[in-house]
């Protein structure tokens, strides 16, 4: 039987004297997802990129070798079938459908073209701004007159 790391990591903890609890605020990870750790259940997890990740810290914060740790979890870490490099899919992740992304995209699509057409109308309205200049002449200065000095 090919056993996880799982109670490895469980032993040193408690040989290191820490809680879940005090792990957790370390790794700044869920109580949940150490038990899954220490449990061997990494069908609780993510994706098998973020278990090995996980793996790679509790191992470095209980002072274990992360490559030996990493290398334990073996075969139960393998990629499940239908998903790539262990990454799961939007669906199963439970993320939006590839439909409502669509959707979206298409509302952001509308409302941006909307928009341009209200700008482009608006603009095509407004006067140009050499038509409201030539629309009144510049006021003439008078002259003032002056005076006849030559009275005899």
């Amino acid at each position: 039987m090919d056993s996880g790391p799982g109670l490895m990591l469980a032993q040193a903890r408690e040989e290191m004297g820490l809680s879940l609890d005090q792990v957790a605020e370390q790794m700044k990870v869920s109580i949940s997802y150490l038990r899954a750790l220490e449990t061997d259940k990494y069908e609780e997890l993510p994706c098998a990129t973020f278990v090995r990740g996980y793996l790679r810290n509790y191992a470095r914060l209980l002072q274990l070798d992360e490559k030996t740790v990493v290398e334990m979890s073996g075969a139960k870490l393998g990629t499940p079938p239908g998903h790539t490099d262990g990454v799961k899919p939007l669906s199963a992740r439970g993320g939006a459908s590839r439909q409502a992304l669509m959707l979206g995209a298409a509302a952001v699509l509308v409302t941006l073209l909307a928009l341009g057409g209200f700008l482009w109308r608006n603009s095509a309205l407004s006067p140009a701004p050499e038509a409201s200049a030539q629309a009144a002449p510049p006021p003439v200065a008078e002259e003032p007159e002056e005076p006849d000095l030559a009275e005899d």
